[in-house]
């Protein structure tokens, strides 16, 4: 009976232990489908810096504020588990990005299938999110 039980917790808590994605520097483009198409954004993690370029805008330089872990975004979700996402607040507040106005931006780390995604980001602001690729 203790072996079954033993078994039982295992299973239920086995993939119970929060990953983390780390923002990564570089250079990332608008993923299709989103808007506005062309936009890049290069981030620089270290200067807390990224300059987001927009066609038809002039390019705007976006201020990083270190969230603390408690307040990361959490996705890549399974049946047992998720990744915390590292998460930056933004500045300028609001961000205009081509058509799309984002309140109180956040710049979260990639996800992909169950697992982080260094290939990815996610820029954020209310219920609106555009997703960026290397």
């Amino acid at each position: 009976m203790r072996l079954l039980l033993a078994s039982v917790l295992f299973t239920a808590t086995a993939g119970c232990g929060l990953a983390t994605s780390k923002l990564q520097s570089g250079s990332y483009t608008i993923a299709s489908g989103f808007e506005p198409s062309g936009a890049s954004l290069a981030v620089d993690v270290a200067a807390k810096r990224a300059t987001l370029k927009t066609p038809g805008q002039s390019d705007t330089t976006l201020e990083l504020t270190a969230l603390p872990e408690a307040s990361w975004l959490r996705g890549c979700q399974t049946n047992f588990s998720s990744v915390l996402l590292e998460t930056f607040s933004v500045s300028p507040s609001p961000l205009v990005l081509g058509s799309l106005t984002l309140m109180q931006p956040r710049l979260s780390a990639g996800c992909g299938l169950d697992k982080a995604n260094d290939n990815e980001l996610s820029l954020s602001g209310g219920t609106t999110s555009v997703l960026f690729r290397r």
